[in-house]
């Protein structure tokens, strides 16, 4: 950040944080929006010397082609926290950068370690990428503080997304890597029951109602419970979330009978296999 704001960048960073505050009720959505917003300012300081109200679609593309491609200094090879406590004030952490080069964790278990020479945006964070600035440009067109959508005028936004060949890389556990996994979660519950009749309870529920797991965790959001669970007058089993929409659970009576068999007693989660 610049040492000191000029009006124009002032009301810039404050528009964005006007932005990023409709969305401190979900982290995860909070944390990648406030990432890809801080980029755009930041790019806009330090690289195109522009305001967000000057920008165009040349600028887009340029930024696009900027996070493709960043230089070194703003690569980071770890993550730390964006500022730290010095004699009791909050600082920007000099370590801080706003790309991070990462290797998958089979990559690192093979002795790879990231290196900022190979830093590239996936085809996933591109999409990832133009669809938050849009959602942004066009939050500001609402309210009256820019007159155009930069990103909108990008016809071709396919040309920043690379043509690979062959089948795409499935990303998924196959019904017998989830099965293995149901019956690692069984043994542990036998073994310890204490401990792990959660554990298979969880893993239950993830795999049979296509969870998220942020669906399904404590958060500062809300605290999910058995109560989430509830029978309607058809007799069918449903769970709600904090989301917009419900979840049901398909064939619930079969899935409780034959999976869980979940028994409350004395206050505490039972667990047991049906003969």
């Amino acid at each position: 950040m610049p040492v000191a704001l000029n009006k124009q960048q002032t009301e810039d960073f404050a528009i964005t944080v006007q932005f990023l505050s409709h969305y401190v009720g979900s982290t995860g959505t909070f944390n990648t929006y406030r990432r890809e917003t801080e980029r755009l300012l930041q790019w806009c300081w330090h690289i195109a010397i522009r305001n967000i109200g000057e920008l165009g679609r040349e600028d887009m593309e340029d930024f696009v082609h900027f996070c493709q491609k960043p230089p070194k200094a703003w690569i980071g090879l770890k993550k730390p926290a964006r500022f730290q406590k010095m004699d009791s004030e909050r600082v920007p952490n000099p370590e801080w950068r706003p790309f991070v080069a990462t290797v998958s964790k089979a990559d690192f278990r093979q002795g790879k370690r990231p290196d900022k020479a190979e830093y590239a945006l996936s085809d996933g964070a591109i999409k990832e990428l133009l669809a938050i600035l849009s959602s942004f440009f066009n939050y500001l067109l609402q309210e009256d503080y820019i007159y155009r959508n930069p990103i909108a005028l990008i016809r071709q936004k396919s040309k920043f997304i690379q043509k690979r060949q062959g089948p795409p890389r499935i990303r998924r556990l196959s019904q017998y890597q989830w099965r293995t996994v149901i019956e690692a979660a069984e043994a542990m519950a036998d073994e310890h029951p204490e401990r792990h009749e959660r554990t298979l309870f969880m893993m239950s529920v993830l795999y049979s109602m296509y969870l998220r797991i942020s669906e399904l965790a404590a958060s500062d959001r809300w605290t999910p419970t058995m109560n989430d669970f509830y029978r309607d007058q058809d007799e069918l089993w449903w769970f709600t979330t904090q989301k917009k929409y419900l979840r049901w659970l398909h064939g619930v009576n079969i899935f409780i009978a034959l999976i869980l068999n979940v028994i409350i007693l004395s206050g505490k989660l039972k667990m047991k296999k049906v003969e």
